[in-house]
């Protein structure tokens, strides 16, 4: 069998892959912004090492963000600005643009940074919201506003004779086409926020066998 690194190892993996980006990001615009020095006369421009910035927060969060801004900050100040190849920097409005593409820089890691977090948080009630009605010891379906199967419970779909691949996305009457009426107006009720329930109530399918079911609605979302 396949062995896999440690945990501590993959983590100190991803740490490295996410604080790679910004010196790559930033190594590859000053290279490109040094191609188009005779067409710019030496000015640095903040878009260029901006996009680097932005990159390095979009892929790797607030802290790559950071060291894209710091190492932007100072490729700018020693490829592009008088006296060139050092970092002192002679002129005050060279010193104002530093400044400018430091905030501009802190201003898109955090707003990436808080993005990421949002997202990955995002990401995980998710998968916990998915856990958790796979394995709800009941019988249990979520559907979205058009009828169509979003997470299902293994018991549900034990009952229904179905995989979780067969049901995933596809509309609740396409799976039971034979539902009564009623139970389609409780959906709409219930689609319209009402919660609502059935006791011991009957149905027969088209091969002509007759099911009893004690059923529950939910509204769970907008």
């Amino acid at each position: 069998p396949m062995e896999h690194p440690p945990t501590s190892a993959r983590e100190n993996q991803r740490i490295l892959v996410r604080y790679g980006i910004p010196f790559v990001a930033v190594a590859v615009t000053g290279l490109f912004r040094l191609q188009l020095d005779p067409f710019l006369s030496g000015k640095g421009l903040l878009v260029f090492f901006l996009l680097a910035v932005l990159i390095s927060a979009r892929w790797g969060g607030i802290g790559p963000g950071l060291a894209a801004t710091v190492l932007s900050v100072l490729a700018d100040a020693y490829l592009f600005m008088q006296p060139r190849f050092s970092l002192r920097v002679a002129n005050p409005a060279d010193l104002l643009s530093l400044a400018l593409l430091a905030f501009a820089g802190a201003v898109v890691s955090v707003f990436y940074g808080q993005l990421r977090v949002a997202l990955d948080r995002s990401g995980q009630q998710a998968s916990i919201l998915q856990t958790f009605v796979e394995r709800a010891p009941m019988r249990v379906v979520m559907l979205d506003r058009r009828m169509r199967v979003i997470q299902a419970s293994d018991q549900w779909l034990d009952d229904a004779g179905m995989t979780r691949e067969q049901m995933t996305g596809k509309s609740h009457y396409e799976c039971f086409p034979d539902l009564p009426e009623a139970w389609k107006e409780a959906h709409c009720r219930g689609l319209a926020g009402e919660s609502l329930s059935g006791h011991e109530e009957s149905y027969v399918t088209s091969d002509g066998k007759e099911h009893w079911v004690t059923w529950r609605i939910e509204p769970w979302g907008d």
